[in-house]
């Protein structure tokens, strides 16, 4: 028989809630409590949704750690939303928060902490009597002699000079949440179908993993950190510790993450159609490592910034300024399957990239975002993997992804829509709702973090709870630190002036990336882009009154803004990728990294500007290897950069007019080269420790060997560099994440296509 009362409560309070519930049962109510003895995540779950479900009435114990408990108020949600009948206890006078405000208006409250025992009882009895609860014909025990006054247990409780624990409450029921989002999706949760996949026929309730202390979700832009099976049983994300990006699994039922190996800086994990293999990106290409023995195979040399997998082939996306290709897994050939759009006039018009395919339930045709550089002008298409004419979808939308419950969901402004969907006729009906908002889009790609199986679960990534805040800070050679009075933000790539007296910086914010200015001496603070889209790496020109960045346009393109007239205009614009320029003090060379169509996001080449030579373009080092991180010396004479090209980063010096005459400057590591003002002195990074190797400005000879100058954890931001050294070189302005500021948030939406049925048809 279910029983009849569902408690709902705070763990922190259960001193004071069993009695309560000892009362009840003297009543002869059957109760169901989470008494602690529940074995495993799973079960746990499964039963306080059962018996959520089959109970008659729930009694919420009102406390304020209980109102704080996202355990609590989802029990009580999803009671409102079975229309059970609610009794609110008040443990404690209590104010109800604005959440919970909506499920107990109009219900009438019980007060608990100032009646006796017997008082307590007569008062329970009256209130579930109320409700329909039948309750025994003698809750109280006669008495034989006169009554005495009896202490409430609960008020007992009150008086004990306990300690505070509302910390430690929130840490457990982040903890609790840790669990629950372990039990996503076991066979025993919900109804299972004949194919073994789960029904999503239960009410949709929502739940947020938190991740362990040490490991951080990776929020790189190039592409999404988050991905479920389509079999609903598993979950794989990328993810930060111990100082490297890899990706991480977690099987139904299981409450850890195992590491995948050899997948250090994976990008972009998407599961195979049967959920047995997980797909990625990293330098070497395109991979797919099995689920079951870790065993990784070479699928191409290109990485994919979005992988449709079929029966026996494979529809990807190759990177910026190409099309989607149809790979034969059987023999390994590639064709071109769509072609980019480059006919409008105005290049903002213009296709920028195929991105972010998904195979459509008919295994017949897939379905992939337009890219342009501004979102707005995206689009969602459709195309048959046997090539033939597109067809767009919805417009104004990006990463849009088919649901079984014949819905296609999209991204557009910065909300998760929602439309009807013919899956056989492949044509959109209605019109699009937003259903979700907050999700965590890169502009640079349009990837935006969340994930549907085939049975309805959604899982995704907020906004709000992803970038890491930052704080930049001066730190001097000897490892004092110096903060900035500038608000912790989402900041990324900043450069200083020449003088010290400015900083140009990136913020991100809503889904873009801005430049801003700020004068160390009046505070003043300056917004001097305004784009829906992304502008980043900011250099100064030498005098100050102009920076060099990087837009986000088609391709990614170096513009200049110049301070006098507030305005930007294209600098350097070529057919591929340029981003961390770097600029000599005469202004005559510019340095850029390059990636090529097709190319991982890794694999990148430095190139040079001569801008008093008709902007003619030269190679520095554009080798089957990883060159990154350029940074020209200030009298333009010479290019440092880091390579891979002896299996692990090391620095590297090459002449600007004789790139061929290149010297190896380290031996044991080496990332994120910068030059002293003067040009004699070259700073780079080795793990923890920041480094100094003095240079000879003309010959580029090294003189010594390199020397620690401190040790130190801040912020890395492959390739942009997240520290710039002061005029005088006595100091370094870096990024610190703030603490607890991390991204470790995994939100879980079950039966979420019912919710889809119920909001759009």
């Amino acid at each position: 028989m279910p029983d009849e009362v569902f408690i709902s409560y705070a763990r922190s309070d259960r001193e004071k809630v069993m009695p309560v519930v000892d009362i009840l049962r003297g009543m002869g109510i059957s109760v169901w409590v989470d008494e602690a003895k529940i074995d495993a995540a799973t079960l746990w779950s499964e039963e306080i949704v059962d018996a959520i479900n089959n109970c008659k009435a729930m009694v919420v114990m009102l406390s304020q750690n209980s109102t704080g408990s996202d355990n609590v108020v989802k029990e009580v949600m999803l009671a409102s939303e079975n229309k059970k009948k609610i009794l609110p206890v008040h443990l404690e006078p209590t104010e109800i928060p604005r959440k919970l405000q909506y499920q107990l208006a109009g219900i009438q409250h019980l007060e608990v902490f100032d009646c006796d025992t017997d008082g307590l009882s007569e008062n329970l009895c009256r209130s579930l009597n109320r409700l329909g609860i039948q309750t025994g014909d003698s809750p109280i025990q006669p008495v034989t002699k006169p009554k005495t006054k009896r202490p409430n247990p609960i008020l007992q409780l009150f008086l004990k000079p306990t300690k505070r624990t509302k910390s430690v409450v929130g840490i457990l029921s982040l903890c609790v949440l840790t669990f629950l989002a372990g039990l996503f999706l076991n066979s025993q949760t919900v109804p299972v179908s004949e194919n073994g996949l789960i029904r999503s026929s239960g009410v949709p309730f929502s739940m947020v993993e938190i991740l362990e202390s040490d490991l951080q979700i990776s929020t790189v832009e190039s592409g999404c950190s988050i991905a479920i099976s389509p079999d609903g049983q598993k979950v794989a994300m990328v993810a930060f510790r111990d100082g490297q990006n890899s990706l991480y699994i977690r099987q139904a039922g299981i409450t850890s993450w195992r590491q995948i190996p050899n997948t250090i800086d994976a990008e972009n994990p998407v599961f195979s159609t049967k959920s047995e293999r997980l797909y990625f990106s990293d330098k070497e290409g395109l991979k797919a490592v099995s689920v079951v023995d870790n065993t990784v195979e070479n699928i191409t040399d290109k990485t994919a910034n979005g992988v449709a997998s079929g029966d026996g082939f494979a529809v990807i996306s190759t990177g910026y300024a190409t099309g989607l290709s149809f790979l034969d897994r059987a023999n390994g050939s590639e064709k071109k399957l769509t072609t980019l759009d480059h006919s409008a006039p105005d290049q903002a018009d213009r296709e920028f990239a195929h991105f972010w395919p998904q195979l459509m339930p008919d295994a017949k045709h897939v379905i992939f975002t337009s890219f342009l550089s501004e979102l707005d002008k995206s689009s969602v298409r459709l195309c048959s993997i046997d090539g033939g004419e597109q067809v767009t979808l919805i417009e104004n939308a990006i990463f849009g992804r088919y649901v079984n419950s014949g819905h296609l969901v999209f991204i557009r402004d910065d909300n998760l829509m929602a439309v009807t969907f013919d899956s056989s006729s492949l044509q959109v009906l209605g019109t699009p709702r937003p259903v979700l908002d907050d999700i965590l889009v890169h502009p640079k790609t349009g990837s935006s973090c969340f994930s549907i199986s085939e049975n309805g679960t959604l899982v995704y990534i907020k906004e709000s709870e992803s970038a890491r805040l930052y704080n930049l800070v001066w730190v001097h050679r000897d490892g004092t630190e110096e903060m900035l009075p500038l608000e912790s933000e989402k900041y990324f790539s900043f450069d200083l002036s020449p003088n010290d007296d400015k900083l140009a910086y990136t913020v991100a914010d809503s889904n873009n990336q801005d430049i801003w200015s700020y004068e160390f001496e009046t505070g003043i603070k300056k917004r001097l882009t305004h784009k829906k889209n992304s502008q980043f790496d900011p250099v100064w020109l030498s005098g100050g009154n102009s920076i060099i960045y990087v837009s986000d346009t088609a391709p990614f393109d170096l513009f200049k803004y110049d301070f006098e007239s507030q305005t930007s205009s294209p600098l350097i614009t070529t057919k591929m990728d340029k981003t961390k320029p770097s600029i000599s003090d005469d202004g005559r060379y510019v340095t850029f990294v390059q990636v090529a169509p097709g190319a991982s996001q890794q694999k990148e080449d430095v190139y040079l500007v001569d801008m008093q030579n008709d902007k003619k373009i030269l190679p520095i080092s554009n080798t089957t290897y990883t060159e990154s991180a350029a940074s020209i010396s200030p009298n333009g004479r010479h290019v440092a950069f880091q390579s891979d090209q002896n299996g692990s980063d090391q620095i590297y010096l090459a002449q600007t007019l004789n790139p061929k005459v290149t010297r190896q400057l380290t031996g044991k590591g080496g990332t994120e080269p910068v030059w002293a003002s003067d040009g004699t002195e070259l700073f780079f990074r080795n793990g923890t420790d920041l480094l100094v190797l003095k240079i000879d400005p003309e010959s580029g000879k090294p003189q010594g060997v390199p020397e620690v100058l401190f040790s130190m954890e801040f912020v890395r931001q492959k390739p942009l560099g997240a520290y710039k050294p002061s005029k005088s070189g006595d100091k370094f302005l870096i990024l610190k994440e703030v603490p607890g500021s991390k991204a470790n948030k995994i939100n879980f939406v079950f039966n979420w296509s019912e919710e889809l049925k119920q909001k759009v048809k």
